[in-house]
């Protein structure tokens, strides 16, 4: 993901804590942060660190820049970035258990048209076996998932009928444009 002149990396290494995140500065330089992130997994009720982010986007609650980050099995969380600093353990805060089974393939904001019951900005996750997920972005600020449950109370999850997603993304602010299996 690509924000404010630098490029957050996402991996999994051989290290005692797997999930790591790495920012680099572009125009690239000798420079580069590495911080190991630790989440709570709902579909595994623990915290953990062995999921890897598959997608993720810069977006800003209550004015400031967090990483919203789609992980395999799907927990959503959010990482701020100020606490991304060189050597940093940092805990993310899970938002949401998107399906267990599953994982997530594209991740994008868009408006949602008020001919569809909606209005407002929306985040779409598109998956690589469930429907795609839509949730309310101005609900992440106080969205935290706790032991024993998927999805936060206050928070909307809406499935979107598009299942077989290979890639997508916006074509406009209320269209998008995607690769299918034909299923």
């Amino acid at each position: 993901t690509y924000y404010d002149g630098d490029l957050l990396i996402a991996g999994v290494s051989n290290q005692e804590f797997e999930s790591t995140l790495r920012r680099v500065s572009y125009p690239f330089t000798d420079d580069m942060m590495t911080a190991s992130i630790e989440i709570f997994h709902g579909a595994h009720n623990q915290q953990e660190t062995h999921a890897p982010i598959v997608t993720s986007l810069v977006y800003e609650i209550e004015g400031e820049p967090y990483l919203i980050a789609a992980y395999t099995c799907t927990p959503l969380a959010k990482i701020r970035l100020a606490d991304l600093e060189d050597g940093a353990h940092v805990l993310g805060t899970t938002m949401a258990e998107l399906g267990f089974g599953n994982a997530p393939v594209d991740m994008f904001l868009y408006q949602n048209p008020e001919m569809l019951g909606g209005g407002g900005e929306k985040l779409l996750i598109t998956n690589d076996q469930r429907s795609a997920t839509s949730v309310t972005p101005a609900l992440f600020a106080d969205a935290e998932l706790t032991e024993g449950s998927f999805f936060p109370a206050g928070q909307d999850q809406v499935d979107m009928p598009l299942t077989g997603a290979l890639h997508a993304d916006p074509l406009s602010d209320t269209f998008l444009v995607t690769i299918r299996r034909n299923v």
